[in-house]
């Protein structure tokens, strides 16, 4: 699905005159991954990059597959929790399941 959503959507972020350079994309990569998957990762980089997007691989770590399950959900946590403290939004309130509680308790 990346390379479909997110690469046409790049092209419609310029479409829309947004500052691209302000725009990071992390790409997380398995080395054990099937090489065509691997060229099609490299590919989309590539694709992205022409748009002025900044792309960056992050390689899966662990010594088996959960390990690198764990981990990569780990890493998607606190990117996000870091994310939200330098742009200034408490990452603590979710909306999603504070509204999912509300419905559950009526």
């Amino acid at each position: 699905e990346l390379n479909h959503n997110e690469t046409v959507g790049f092209w419609r972020i310029n479409e829309m005159q947004i500052e691209n350079e302000k725009i990071s994309v992390l790409i997380l990569r398995d080395q054990k991954e099937h090489p065509r998957i691997l060229k099609q990762m490299a590919i989309t980089k590539e694709i992205i990059e022409k748009e002025r997007v900044q792309v960056e691989f992050i390689e899966i770590l662990g010594k088996n597959m959960l390990e690198k399950i764990f981990s990569t959900v780990i890493l998607g946590f606190w990117t996000a929790y870091w994310l939200a403290l330098e742009y200034k939004i408490d990452p603590t309130p979710i909306k999603a399941i504070e509204e999912l509680k509300r419905k559950l308790k009526s």
